[in-house]
């Protein structure tokens, strides 16, 4: 996935009053066949969306975790 090209929609909710980022459609590119590989997978292959949805278009302080559905 190149996903420095890709546009991304996203959620901003809070969850137990910490704000979060949803991103809904993620999961296809997502790959593993339970809950620990998917996420092991994203923090291997996917770290530069995290990255690139917590700091653009300026700094999210707010933030705290990116999820995808």
């Amino acid at each position: 996935m190149n996903w420095q090209t890709r546009s991304f929609d996203t959620i901003e909710m809070h969850t137990g009053g910490e704000p979060v980022r949803i991103i809904p459609g993620l999961h296809d590119d997502i790959h593993g066949a339970d809950i620990l590989a998917k996420r092991r997978d994203m923090r291997e292959r996917l770290d530069g969306v995290r990255r690139l949805l917590m700091f653009e278009p300026e700094p999210l302080a707010s933030v705290t975790k990116v999820d995808a559905l």
